[in-house]
């Protein structure tokens, strides 16, 4: 619920901000095309939150989940890697999704930012789903209010300075704002003391 709230609100600050930047029209004709592309990488580490919640049980099992995510973030990384290539990102864009002109050139200009985003949406689904799992909420609902914070003051910051598209704004504001956010659950994950499991087979018996 917290995460359909913060898109009701970020989203009209997003686009608003791009209708006052430089290029607006061009950066509000990109925006969904980067977007969608963006969510076919890496909705797979999105989901994974799912994962953590129902794995994290102990230290141990954290530990597991987190290389598992690790090597996620790192596949996801490479394959962003490849499409911020100019050469690849031109095919994307124009050949196979047909995008042309400004509006082209400027998708791919913004395609360079995309090896970040596997980073923090991954590193989001660890700790946010770990928090769950510990039943720890508080530190969530503080995230979600810095983050749309931290997405304000990026998005009026870079329209105020004008020297930015539109589409590079908002990307930036998005993967800023979601890097705080990850910032802020990883620390309170961090204090997290976990319980340690006692193999009751290893236990001394009583009496005899």
């Amino acid at each position: 619920a917290l995460s359909l709230v913060f898109t009701t609100v970020s989203e009209p600050i997003l686009q608003s901000g791009m209708a006052r930047a430089p290029m607006s029209a061009a950066s509000l004709a990109a925006y969904p095309v980067c977007i969608a592309i963006v969510w076919l990488g890496v909705t797979p580490l999105y989901n994974a939150q799912q994962v953590v919640i129902a794995k994290v049980r102990d230290r141990a099992s954290y530990l597991a989940v987190r290389r598992f995510i690790f090597t996620m973030i790192a596949v996801g990384t490479g394959a962003m890697a490849v499409l911020a290539v100019p050469q690849v990102s031109q095919f994307v864009l124009g050949t196979v999704v047909g995008l042309s002109g400004e509006v082209r050139e400027l998708a791919a200009s913004t395609f360079k930012l995309l090896p970040a985003i596997p980073l923090v949406l991954g590193s989001r689904s660890l700790f946010h789903g770990t928090l769950v799992a510990r039943h720890h909420s508080g530190p969530i609902r503080s995230a979600a209010v810095l983050q749309l914070s931290v997405l304000l003051i990026i998005v009026a910051t870079g329209v105020w300075y004008g020297q930015f598209s539109g589409l590079f704004v908002a990307i930036c504001a998005k993967i800023v704002a979601t890097g705080a956010e990850v910032s802020y659950l990883a620390w309170h994950t961090s204090k997290l003391t976990w319980r340690q499991e006692v193999d009751e087979s290893g236990a001394p018996e009583n009496g005899g």
